[in-house]
């Protein structure tokens, strides 16, 4: 009797000291947890991206068959990027709000206009203060099977343009795409990548020239979904920081 009775005594104190074993683990594993959370989110609050929604004004950019110009397409995408972004507590600015141009009407012609829009461009991207500036565009070629995201990196900014471009050209893969095989290049002969001195990498969001491609990127919804592609991206390159 008295030894069935120690046997039970036992085992209820084996139960609490595995009771007690776990509650310790679960709180250690809470507390690592937020100690995690509070370092990200501190590290998101001191990171600043730049958005720059390519073209505007009188100049709107490539077109396709349907010929809806990409100023409004990069807008689009810029303004659903600058709300995910702000939505995880990143300080986000962008270069333009609207379908204007960085140029004032008293510039001469069209190439005068495109001249002023491009040089106050450089000069907004190199005064912000950004540590990263992420330039939407889409592409276009003369040739319609061409289609897919592309990204490209800067070659004075390398070190950390090409893996943000690495990581993010494989987020809008393995998102939008999966037949996507591009890889991202260095690009080079444009303003906005040789003249500024922060890094900048500039997103090709797809072909405008490619009719299945083209019906997609007018499409509010792939707008947001590529959107998304860049942001999943980015915060993956942040953590590999």
């Amino acid at each position: 009797m008295m030894e069935n009775i120690l046997k039970k005594i036992n085992l209820v104190f084996a139960a609490a000291i595995i009771i007690i074993m776990l509650v310790s683990i679960f709180m250690n594993l809470t507390r690592t947890a937020e100690t995690i959370d509070a370092a990200g989110e501190n590290k998101i609050k001191k990171i600043k991206i730049l958005i720059d929604p390519g073209h505007g004004g009188v100049d709107q950019g490539a077109s396709g068959d349907m010929k809806i110009g990409e100023a409004p397409i990069n807008l689009a995408i810029s303004e659903k990027l600058m709300s995910f972004l702000e939505g995880s507590g990143f300080e986000v600015e962008m270069t333009r709000y609207d379908d204007s141009g960085l140029y004032t009407e008293l510039s001469g012609t069209i190439r005068d206009k495109k001249n002023e829009d491009l040089k106050n461009r450089v000069e907004l991207i190199n005064n912000s203060n950004a540590d990263l500036v992420i330039s939407i565009h889409l592409n276009s070629f003369p040739q319609k099977q061409y289609y897919g995201a592309h990204v490209f990196y800067q070659k004075s900014n390398e070190a950390t343009t090409k893996l943000a471009a690495d990581i993010i050209q494989e987020s809008m893969k393995n998102i939008l795409d999966k037949s996507n095989q591009r890889v991202p290049q260095i690009k080079k002969g444009i303003k906005i990548m040789d003249d500024t001195k922060v890094p900048v990498i500039l997103i090709e969001c797809g072909f405008l020239s490619n009719n299945s491609e083209e019906r997609k990127l007018i499409s509010e919804d792939y707008q947001e979904k590529t959107a998304w592609a860049i942001y999943t991206g980015l915060l993956k390159y942040l953590n590999e920081l």
